[in-house]
């Protein structure tokens, strides 16, 4: 189905044909406005959308276990004894996922220094290793300070990721006072 800005266009339509002889091009009346009516009805009507397929995959920054044979060269940093990478990319959803409206995934983590930084990241990778990949883009960060009261090791933060309709909201909650911060980023990008 051809619709949009160029579909009425008997050039475009035949270039089509040619290329993709296989294919049935069907081209309704009215396809200039498609897009527009399209619009107009989810603008009234946003329940309409219940699921899509993600064109990106999304994550955060973080640590993970050093391996000395997947991570030879990397940096590493010792936490509780244990030797850790930076820069992990850690999955939240991969890309051509199907997932409904407002989908939420949560992973627990531990932080490592007074400021809790969730970097929040997308690619079109669909096993990103490090968020220093070049294919990996920072979408945006929320910063939140940890309690001082509770050793490091011992404080959890829950990072949840909800993908609205064009909207990504990104909550840390710390699981002991229930205290969150929020970040909300435009997916349309």
């Amino acid at each position: 189905m051809l619709v949009g800005g160029f579909a009425e266009s008997t050039y475009v339509q035949g270039k089509i044909r040619r290329e993709l002889p296989e294919l049935r091009l069907v081209v309704p009346e009215d396809a200039g406005l498609a897009v527009l009516k399209g619009a107009v009805i989810y603008g009234h009507n946003p329940s309409l959308v219940v699921s899509r397929i993600m064109p990106y995959t999304y994550g955060m920054g973080g640590l993970e276990t050093f391996d000395p044979k997947t991570h030879f060269g990397r940096d590493k940093i010792n936490k509780g004894g244990r030797w850790y990478v930076y820069d992990w990319f850690k999955i939240f959803v991969k890309v051509n996922e199907h997932i409904n409206v407002n989908h939420r995934v949560t992973h627990s983590v531990s932080p490592s220094h007074p400021m809790l930084v969730c970097a929040v990241y997308r690619t079109v990778l669909l096993g990103p290793k490090f968020t220093t990949d070049k294919e990996c883009e920072l979408l945006g960060q929320l910063v939140m300070r940890v309690r001082e009261d509770i050793p490091l090791q011992d404080q959890i933060y829950d990072v949840t990721f909800m993908f609205g309709d064009t909207e990504l909201l990104v909550t840390v909650k710390d699981t002991t006072t229930g205290r969150e911060n929020r970040l909300t980023l435009n997916c349309l990008k």
